[in-house]
Parts: C-alpha cells; structure tokens; sequence
C-alpha cells in the first residue's frame, strides 16, 4: 500500500514543490510521512466540512490546493482544525 510519503514524492515529480512561490507553503503539512494511505480527498481548502467527510469515508489524506498552514501557528488546541486532524489520523499535502 502506498505511504503518504509515496504520494508526496509522485505529485513532487509532476509539480516539483520547490517551484513554488517563496511564501507559498506547500508541501507535507500535517501528519505521518510513513502513514499508509488507502483513500485520499480532495478539496481546494482544508474546512471542518472536508475533514468530517474524511473521517466518514474513511481517508488517511487529504490534498488540497490551499495550504491549512499559511502564517505561523502559535497554538493547536482542540478545537482547531489541525488538532482534529491529528487526533483522526489524517495527514494533508
């Protein structure tokens, strides 16, 4: 089965992230390089919605156009998007 470090490296050879704006955070974000990854889900921004929708269906991924981690992050408490991202189990490119 395929890593999130595998789908990383596939979308990094057809879209290489270092191309990218040098204020532009792109890349691996949030969660386990090594994580094995049978469903992923696409959106253009990281919301409560899409990551509910992850967890229903079951996605160790989820990529999105729009990086969750834009400015720096002072705090992740548990109300915050990346906390339930972390405690779900679900990495984002």
């Amino acid at each position: 089965m395929a890593t999130v470090k595998d789908i990383y490296n596939y979308i990094d050879s057809i879209a290489p992230f270092n191309e990218a704006e040098e204020w532009d955070n792109s890349g691996f974000l949030v969660g386990d390089k090594n994580a094995e990854v049978s469903k992923i889900r696409f959106a253009l921004d990281v919301t409560s919605d899409i990551i509910n929708q992850a967890i229903d269906c079951g996605a160790e991924l989820i990529i999105t156009h729009h990086p969750i981690i834009f400015k720096p992050v002072s705090d992740v408490l548990s109300d915050s998007l990346i906390y339930k991202l972390i405690r779900n189990n679900i990495s984002i490119i």
